[in-house]
């Protein structure tokens, strides 16, 4: 919390604040009336825009003088510091615009939008329209306002008090800002009088404050009033400055600076800014900023080569995949080795790291991330003619057709990549490598993610004319349809070889310690799986055992020379271990 100042605290989280200094005057004829937002003490101290406040008045006639404070300092303890002094930490001026350069806050008049009055201190210049002031009063007239020295003043500050104009006063829908009733309510909308003492020492007004949020439109018969919004929000009603009421400032928040600032500085730079771009000169990658930049810019990004150098923490930045149009984009994306982490995204068609790509190359990628949407994988929600190679993955993936490197997609090729841990879903189709697709080729890879959903296998949920060779799966899979341990499901001439599964396969569908279902057309030699861990003592699979698929005990799969026919060039043996591959990325 802010260094409190005499007249405003904290009350249930919400800031309350006397309008004036335990100063009030009827007279607009004084030099300074006590309701004038400019010289208010709300304004310099309460939002921290410092200035100047009356702190005295001599007499009550209009006669009256009143004192004004020298120019009283901005507090960077302040809690609306960031939003008005360009000098703190985190300091967002840069991003707001004054109401000195907005044409229709200097001219906004609370009886175009259908309130009885024009009120001082609505608009920073002149109200608009022939009715623009009010002139009949008992104490002087609305109009006296503006012609007081200070009265423009808060027209230089970042922020400020909303006028009745701007908030409404009636029904939804009425103020410049449209706003319904429930956006003006405060806190429960219903409690008018909270019996807890913030702002002024006087006995009448220093028990209590109102649960009303103060306006900056000055009352236009009385100079010791401003207007507030009722508890509910449902309208307006008016107070003496002395009375303590909740605090919500307004600001402009400038978009296009905001946009451009937050891009600033993140877009990569060539490694040699001599040459073009190239496989041989990429792009930079070595902040989150400029990842990001790459899901903010997909189309301009695209066709491009990139090389990340450094490892990158997503936490605090704001991502989603990179391209998730329908329209794939080409993408040539290097990892480097190093890692992406804490990238979490939920929503859309193409949901990955990049989300709907073609032609593209992924290699030498390390992410941990957890993605949802109807296509998922956690480098690629959907990919045609794309290459993954030496890239490893854990996380969660959930979507209709769910992978973990790919969602769906064809004329794939994934070598040398691993799923190392986490949780692959797919209602429809889900695979620790691929969800589904056709002509889509699996090389040195394997999985250890756990595989749930309608048709799911532990490197593949379904194929079709595609391949599977010298790749296994330690994970778990559960099928509502089909789960097999290699793959869920074949068609149509899929070629299956040099494989084994050791995940327990589970389901209300049917199971196989390999295949789910694998068609006549396919094949399937050198496959294995374990039939005590995996639960079943069927490869599964309209091939049955007529294939060479084999389930063998744990002792037969492990060792220096176990029971498989797995060729040396692509595979490591140790003693009381599984086999694993020679030619895979390591996970980082």
């Amino acid at each position: 919390q802010a260094n409190e100042g005499t007249l405003y605290g904290f009350v249930n989280g919400a800031l309350y604040s006397d309008w004036s200094n335990d100063i009030y005057n009827s007279y607009y004829q004084i030099n300074y009336p006590t309701n004038m937002y400019g010289t208010s003490y709300i304004n310099a101290v309460t939002l921290n825009n410092g200035g100047s406040y009356v702190t005295s008045v001599s007499g009550t006639s209009s006669t009256s003088t009143a004192t004004l404070t020298s120019n009283v300092g901005q507090n960077s303890n302040s809690v609306f510091a960031i939003y008005t002094m360009d000098s703190v930490a985190g300091s967002v001026t840069d991003y707001l615009v004054k109401p000195n350069v907005v044409s229709w806050q200097e001219t906004e008049n609370a009886y175009a939008q259908g309130c009885s009055y024009t009120y001082g201190n609505d608009a920073w210049g002149t109200p608009a329209g022939t009715t623009n002031w009010y002139t009949t009063s008992t104490y002087g007239s609305a109009s006296t306002l503006s012609s007081k020295g200070h009265y423009t003043d808060w027209a230089n500050n970042y922020i400020w008090l909303p006028s009745m104009a701007e908030a409404g006063n009636g029904t939804d829908g009425t103020g410049l800002w449209e706003v319904s009733s429930y956006q003006r309510q405060n806190n429960s909308g219903t409690d008018d009088q909270i019996n807890t003492g913030v702002g002024s020492s006087n006995s009448n007004y220093g028990t209590y404050v109102r649960d009303r949020s103060w306006l900056r439109s000055g009352y236009f018969n009385f100079a010791d009033n401003a207007y507030a919004l009722a508890a509910s929000g449902s309208g307006s009603l008016y107070g003496n400055v002395r009375s303590s009421y909740a605090v919500r400032p307004a600001l402009h928040l400038n978009l296009n600076s905001a946009a451009q600032a937050a891009t600033s500085g993140s877009e990569p730079t060539l490694q040699d800014s001599t040459k073009p771009n190239s496989q041989d000169n990429p792009y930079i990658i070595d902040t989150a900023a400029k990842l990001a930049w790459l899901s903010a810019n997909a189309e301009a990004a695209a066709g491009k080569f990139y090389l990340q150098t450094e490892n990158i923490d997503m936490a605090d930045t704001e991502f989603a995949p990179i391209n998730m149009t329908s329209t794939a984009q080409v993408y040539f994306y290097d990892g480097g080795g190093h890692t992406i982490t804490n990238i979490n995204y939920s929503g859309g068609a193409y949901v990955g790291l990049f989300g709907n790509i073609t032609n593209s190359i992924l290699k030498n990628i390390n992410i941990s991330a957890s993605m949802s949407g109807t296509n998922a994988g956690l480098l690629a929600g959907s990919a045609n003619f794309t290459q993954i190679t030496a890239c490893t993955a854990s996380g969660t993936v959930t979507g209709t057709n769910a992978g973990g490197m790919i969602g769906t997609g064809d004329y794939n090729q994934i070598s040398n990549s691993n799923i190392t841990s986490g949780t692959i879903t797919g209602s429809t189709y889900a695979g620790g490598m691929i969800g589904n697709g056709s002509f889509n080729n699996i090389i040195s890879s394997y999985n250890s993610a756990n595989i749930s959903g309608g048709t799911s296998g532990g490197l593949a949920g379904s194929l079709e004319t595609s391949s599977i060779t010298n790749a296994y799966n330690t994970g778990s899979v559960s099928g509502t349809t089909l789960a097999g341990g290699i793959v869920g499901q074949t068609n149509q001439r899929t070629i299956i070889s040099s494989v084994f599964s050791t995940g327990a396969i589970s389901g209300n569908g049917t199971r196989g310690g390999a295949f789910g279902n694998l068609d006549l057309s396919s094949s399937a030699m050198f496959c294995y799986y374990n039939n005590t861990t995996s639960g079943v003592l069927i490869t599964g699979g309209t091939g049955g055992q007529g294939y060479q698929c084999y389930g063998l005990s744990t002792a037969q799969m492990q060792g220096t020379t176990p029971s498989m026919n797995l060729s040396s060039t692509w595979w490591n043996f140790a003693s009381g271990q599984y086999p694993t591959l020679k030619y895979v990325a390591k996970p980082a």
